[in-house]
């Protein structure tokens, strides 16, 4: 539990410093859900996608784009 205190300091001070925090390596839901409780709003990691070469992303992206329209 204090651990989860010091986390939460850091990413408000971060914020209120205008910083933007990035979780990486996020691999699990219960990490997502967790690591966003925090107040991340930016994660990544093989929870959303494996490593991709830069055109299967872009491929993803376009098919994400559409979906979201």
């Amino acid at each position: 539990m204090d651990n989860q205190i010091f986390i939460v300091f850091f990413v408000e001070t971060f914020h209120k410093m205008n910083y933007h925090i990035v979780s990486e390596g996020v691999e699990t839901q219960e990490e997502m859900e967790q690591i966003s409780s925090w107040g991340v709003e930016m994660i990544q990691g093989y929870y959303f996608s494996k490593p991709l070469p830069e055109k299967e992303l872009l491929e993803l992206l376009k098919k994400q784009d559409n979906i979201e329209r």
